[in-house]
């Protein structure tokens, strides 16, 4: 018996090219997933290892930076920080997410800066800290808050190159 069924051969190329260009997007799918869980070295062997040996030794890891000369200390922070971090955020009862995003940053911006110019501000309560952050004036608590975001980010990074499961 001949086949009933014939699909011309324009509609067979089409569906043929459909086929392979999902093919390939999967395919980049999965090489995009696959980069998520490949672990990158880190670009400074001898950071990486001071930051291990400060998590080692239960130390809080900081670094210094350098804005135009101002030189800045940050740090990171405690799991009590963050917990007191989390309280002081769940009080606020914030109704804007852009409010919320930004009494968070600035109250992580006073856990995380030791030094601003000849300014200690590690000691002290959290909430003298905040204190310390609320006089800053605007220009100058944005500019820390990216420049924090900036050290959360390059600690973010070295977790990541540290992390190696062996599964």
């Amino acid at each position: 018996m001949a086949n009933q069924f014939s699909i011309p051969p324009a509609t067979a190329r089409a569906v043929t090219d459909e086929v392979l260009e999902l093919d390939k997007q999967l395919k980049s799918a999965e090489a995009i997933a696959n980069e998520d869980t490949k672990v990158v070295p880190y670009k400074d062997e001898e950071q990486l290892s001071e930051f291990w040996n400060c998590i080692m030794q239960r130390k809080v890891y900081s670094q210094e930076i350098d804005i135009r000369g101002l030189k800045i200390t940050f740090r990171t922070k405690t799991t009590r920080e963050v917990e007191e971090l989390l309280k002081y955020m769940d009080k606020k009862n914030t109704n804007l997410l852009s409010t919320h995003d930004y009494m968070y940053s600035k109250a992580l911006l006073a856990l995380t800066i030791v030094k601003y110019g000849e300014d200690f501000i590690d000691s002290g309560t959290f909430n003298e800290k905040l204190s310390y952050v609320d006089a800053l004036p605007e220009t100058v608590l944005r500019l820390l808050i990216k420049a924090a975001g900036k050290f959360e980010k390059e600690i973010e990074q070295m977790e990541e190159a540290l992390y190696n499961p062996n599964f």
